[in-house]
């Protein structure tokens, strides 16, 4: 007997959950195993609930290692091309900079630098955790785990996009949009 895939959840629901490593819509089976065996043939087995988050969900895919890599890589790619967007239109920030390390060493740190009085953003993959962690001049430490198809601190149930769309518009002085940044909208949203 094979696992195929294995969703848990805390919420009962019928929502279709969207898996990003195959990029097809799935049916969510609350509490169930899908497994099949040599003959192709599929049979359910029940398995323990295990609590995915504080947040209100509806449905969680497992996030393995692999689909951890390309949604973080997206995820911080598509943050600093925004980010660079921002800083170029933002003429008062003749000092700001913004550096992404994304080699084997460096585990994906994106850091941008304000300049005085706004500090320096950094925003890193924490791979052991399977979690992206911010360090805000503004509102301090925080580690988001990947709920829904986006990044959640599991303590205020807020996204990493929420907070950027709230803090960084008084830094750059216009209004910003990180919702069109990879991984910021629930699946639920993208419907």
């Amino acid at each position: 007997v094979i696992p195929v895939r294995l969703w848990k959840t805390k919420c009962s629901s019928d929502a279709p959950v969207e898996d990003p490593s195959s990029q097809s819509m799935l049916p969510a089976i609350p509490l169930l195993a899908l497994f099949s065996t040599a003959r192709s043939s599929a049979s359910f087995r029940w398995i323990p609930s295990l609590s995915f988050s504080a947040v209100p969900c509806s449905a969680a895919w497992p996030l393995t290692p692999i689909t951890y890599e390309k949604v973080c890589d997206e995820t911080l790619d598509s943050l600093a091309d925004y980010f660079e967007e921002l800083i170029e239109k933002a003429t008062h920030l003749k000092l700001a900079d913004i550096h992404i390390a994304m080699s084997a060493h460096s585990d994906g740190v994106l850091t941008v630098q304000f300049g005085a009085p706004y500090g320096t953003y950094v925003i890193n993959r924490q791979t052991p955790n399977l979690q992206i962690w911010l360090s805000s001049p503004t509102s301090g430490p925080k580690r988001y785990d990947f709920h829904e198809g986006r990044w959640v601190y599991r303590h205020d149930g807020v996204s990493l996009h929420e907070l950027l769309n709230e803090e960084i518009p008084n830094i750059v002085k216009q209004n910003v949009d990180f919702f069109h940044c990879s991984y910021a909208k629930t699946i639920q949203d993208n419907k």
